[in-house]
């Protein structure tokens, strides 16, 4: 495995994803490492904006 990719799940496993928390954190994350690659991603967000997906 490249080390790039290490370090890249290292961060992704480092965010505490329990269900009843927001996870903002890591989708935040995860848009600007894409946006890193000049992939474009769109913030969907939950009702109360605390929980998000993102889609490319």
């Amino acid at each position: 495995m490249k080390p790039d990719c290490i370090e890249i799940l290292r961060a992704l496993v480092g965010f505490p994803t329990v269900s009843r928390d927001s996870n903002r954190p890591l989708i935040d994350w995860v848009r600007n490492h894409l946006a890193d690659l000049r992939i474009d991603s769109h913030l969907v967000l939950s009702a109360d904006g605390a929980k998000a997906i993102t889609r490319c």
